[in-house]
């Protein structure tokens, strides 16, 4: 067994270590029953639609490229699907549920761990269950709940062989990063770090060689559900640079290259980290960066530079949905909240302690509230109109400021309005592609008859598409086929196609008539 790596003595003596399994076992239920309570049961849209719907199809590639392919998350979907007698969409949204259970746990087993403090364990690992980010892509067909259920899991491994000297924590640490490659290229990052952290190890003499080639077979066997079928996809093709381009990058690279930061991308990252956050979690987690406490040096180091890589990548990463990738973010400042609240508790006068302690959780638990309540005040103000837009069958206000994935079923009341409206030869117009995946996904599980036709049509077109659309909708007519627009704005039925006239039935439109003239 190695030695441990110098620890930091605290200012007062912590209290015994408890067992880390049993709480990790009691967080572990107490989320899968907050997750699967509040999890999405049906068809969903944008990029979570996108997944269930390749999913269930069985697509692997995906159109934008091998980086945002997501195998490990597909083939854990794909098990899912055969698994459990449950709808398709709900099973594959549990993979994220059980993975956010499991990166909670994983969290409160690493605070025990390191702080022997269930109280700072606890009420850590409670501000980042119900943080609006956390929560929500626990309850929707996502992958980051993935990426932070290996994250801890690979931070968990770090502390033990740290702490106690364990190479086969070592090589597990490997292996889960490897399969956070697997998932979600995010992963990459913490494998920069990883690498850099063994080298140190080699370099200290803590491990010996055999150990570090170990670690990077035990790594590429975690990541080979991403690298193989890339490697099948070179093969096939013979364009490496191509293959590379679309493994690293997809059709992103102008966004993940990205160099820049405006104000407003700095305003935004503040607002998304205090909206998660409305209590003392942020303080805590400045104590628990910037304080010595009883973590090791080592640990420290690596857990402040995944911070600040994952926060550099982040801030300056263009792209629409962009809160999504805090995911690592709000867990490391999860894990230094508790870790300053434990510092706290050690260190400071009793009563005060005790005070911070009481604040931190109230603050940690009374995040639904905060949620409800901001929804409830931009709604009735009619604030971010813009932002929420005007979807059909969804209350933007809810899907956007509660995590809950509960509290909208759009996809689902979209689906059954199409599939009244359709009949069984009708043709769907979809104005809003993103809505369209949750459209598909049901003809892929038949709540919708494959007789009926699904067609993307654009708002705006040249004449020559234009005169194209209106010649099919004319067709359409002629065969007395039902024609339904699932319409980008409810209250604006808007295509390319200026001569149609539609009837409004619910949040979507019958087309009626053509007139002679498009003007």
């Amino acid at each position: 067994m190695c030695p441990r790596i110098g620890q930091t003595s605290a200012a007062r003596e912590p209290p015994a270590a408890p067992r880390a399994l049993p709480i990790w076992v009691g967080v572990l239920v107490a989320g899968l029953a907050l997750y699967g309570l509040t999890a999405n049961r049906g068809a969903q849209w944008q990029d979570s639609g996108w997944q269930q719907l390749r999913i269930v199809r069985g697509e692997l590639e995906h159109p934008y490229g091998w980086a945002l392919a997501h195998p490990l998350q597909h083939y854990l979907g794909r098990a899912a699907i055969y698994g459990l007698p449950i709808e398709p969409a709900f099973a594959i949204t549990l993979v994220s549920a059980v993975a956010a259970a499991i990166a909670v746990a994983n969290l409160a087993a690493l605070l025990l761990l390191i702080t022997r403090r269930r109280d700072a364990a606890l009420i850590a690992s409670t501000a980042l269950a119900l943080s609006h980010t956390f929560w929500q892509n626990a309850t929707y067909t996502e992958s980051y709940a993935l990426v932070a259920a290996l994250l801890t899991g690979e931070w968990l491994c770090l502390a033990y062989f740290v702490i106690r000297g364990s190479r086969r924590a070592l090589l597990l640490g490997a292996l889960l990063n490897g399969l956070g490659i697997a998932n979600h290229l995010l992963a990459g990052l913490a494998t920069l770090v990883d690498a850099g952290f063994l080298a140190w190890t080699l370099r200290k003499r803590l491990i010996i060689p055999r150990i570090a080639i170990a670690c990077a077979a035990c790594w590429l066997v975690g990541a080979c559900p991403y690298l193989v079928p890339v490697l099948r996809a070179l093969i096939q093709s013979g364009d490496a640079s191509g293959t590379i381009h679309s493994a690293l990058f997809g059709n992103y690279a102008g966004q993940v290259l990205n160099a820049s930061v405006t104000p407003r991308m700095l305003v935004l990252a503040v607002g998304y980290v205090l909206y998660n956050f409305p209590g003392l979690t942020v303080f805590l987690a400045g104590c628990g960066l910037f304080m010595k406490s009883a973590t090791t040096r080592s640990l420290r180091v690596v857990w402040t530079i995944q911070l600040l890589l994952f926060s550099v990548f982040v801030i300056r990463y263009s792209i629409a949905d962009l809160y999504t990738y805090f995911f690592p973010i709000y867990t490391l400042l999860c894990m230094f909240a508790g870790l300053g609240l434990a510092r706290i508790l050690g260190s400071w006068n009793p009563r005060q302690a005790r005070v911070i302690m009481v604040l931190a959780a109230i603050t940690a638990i009374w995040t639904p509230i905060v949620y409800l309540v901001t929804s409830h005040v931009l709604e009735s103000r009619g604030l971010l109109k813009k932002m929420v837009r005007n979807k059909p069958y969804r209350d933007g206000y809810r899907a956007f400021f509660l995590p809950w994935g509960c509290a909208n079923d759009a996809g689902e009341r979209v689906n059954r309005a199409v599939a009244a409206a359709a009949g069984e030869d009708g043709v769907v117009l979809v104005a809003d592609h993103m809505i369209g995946f949750g459209i598909r996904y049901a003809q892929a599980v038949q709540e919708l008859p494959a007789s009926v036709q699904v067609l993307d049509i654009a708002r705006e077109a040249d004449a020559a598409q234009v005169s194209r659309w209106k010649a099919r909708l004319a067709g359409f007519l002629l065969e007395n086929r039902p024609v339904v627009l699932v319409p980008r704005d409810r209250d604006r039925p808007e295509t390319c196609v200026r001569a149609a006239r539609w009837r409004r039935v619910g949040d979507l439109y019958l087309l009626t008539t053509l007139e002679s003239d498009d003007e």
